[in-house]
């Protein structure tokens, strides 16, 4: 879907980067925001530039890209005469434009998927929503990346002086063996026999992420919001679970020392879920928390306890799809 607007605005936008009136980083574009195939080329070429400290211009372009279309450049560069809030306004649509192609690809699979009658219509909702959810998002890449775009975005990164997002357990042996702490993306297992500790271990972890300033998302099928508290408490204020556990054997100190180690999980960083049944579910509570306020880390206690959102011939095959569903909410998310 191009029209003759948005072809226009890729154009002068294009032009504007290479005549110094705007840089390509700047807007947030991608390259599957591009339609035209000459500013495609164009944007991922200057993006390239870009991230190697380099001048995007015609002559440093031509240099480096001897198979861009020199002719189609200058011309383009002669008929854009743009300014910076120019420049602004072209990205804009750009970006609106293509996300709106994204999301009309992806009520198309809606429809297709609707209508494919050889699959289980529970299935066939289960996908219909996850279409019309990622169409919601108004994501920037739809459910897949271009290499160019992966490409671009490896050496922007690679040039980024920013730290990468570390969240550290709490245990240093095993931050070093993690390299540092759990980081985005990543999937992580804690697996043992019943009543050694597993749940608690987690608590640990996920007290130490709201302490360091990270927002975490806690799914727990197996205890209330009251009780997990109560092991935050107790891992914050010294007092033991014990004594938390058992109310009548709080002292009043005991209580005091509980109320002001709470300063240290602000309620703002973290969110309980106690209804959470399925991945799509645990997906759900998650861009919501991920919408109002950012979210970096989700516990989920336990995974014996999620049913897959679609129907399975075993339980083993079952765990399989939940732990997949959950790797892959990991990288969608970066959490």
């Amino acid at each position: 879907m191009q029209t003759l607007a948005s072809s226009n605005s890729e154009r002068a936008f294009i032009g504007a980067i290479l005549n110094g009136d705007t840089r390509a980083t700047e807007h947030g574009l991608r390259l599957s925001d591009f339609s035209d195939d000459l500013c495609r080329a164009a944007f991922s070429a200057c993006l390239q530039l870009e991230a190697q400290g380099k001048q995007a211009d015609l002559v440093t372009m031509f240099d480096t890209f001897p198979d861009i279309d020199s002719g189609a450049l200058i011309t383009l560069t002669q008929e854009a005469a743009v300014g910076g809030s120019l420049a602004d306004q072209h990205a804009a649509n750009i970006r609106n434009t293509g996300q709106r192609r994204r999301i009309t690809e992806l009520f198309l699979k809606a429809a297709q998927a609707a209508q494919d009658a050889s699959q289980p219509l529970e299935d066939t909702i289960t996908k219909t929503r996850t279409y019309l959810d990622k169409a919601a998002e108004q994501t920037s890449s739809g459910d897949s990346i271009d290499g160019e775009d992966a490409i671009i975005d490896f050496l922007l990164w690679m040039d980024d002086d920013t730290p990468e997002k570390v969240i550290p357990t709490g245990i240093s042996c095993l931050d070093s063996k993690l390299g540092g702490g759990l980081k985005g993306g990543r999937f992580y297992v804690i697996g043992a026999r019943p009543s050694v500790g597993k749940s608690a271990l987690m608590t640990t972890w996920a007290t130490n992420a709201i302490k360091n300033g990270f927002r975490a998302l806690y799914v727990s099928m197996e205890m209330g919001s009251r009780e997990n508290i109560g092991r935050m408490a107790a891992a914050v204020s010294g007092v033991s679970m014990t004594r938390i556990g058992t109310k009548a054997l709080l002292s009043n100190e005991d209580k005091g020392q509980i109320v002001e180690s709470f300063h240290l999980l602000p309620g703002s960083r973290f969110r309980f879920s106690t209804k959470a049944r399925t991945p799509d579910t645990v997906r759900r509570a998650a861009l919501k928390m991920q919408a109002t306020g950012g979210l970096d880390i989700i516990f989920v206690d336990y995974i014996q306890l999620l049913q897959p959102d679609q129907r399975v011939n075993s339980r083993v095959e079952g765990v399989g799809e939940i732990t997949r569903a959950l790797k892959l909410l990991a990288i969608e998310l970066n959490i």
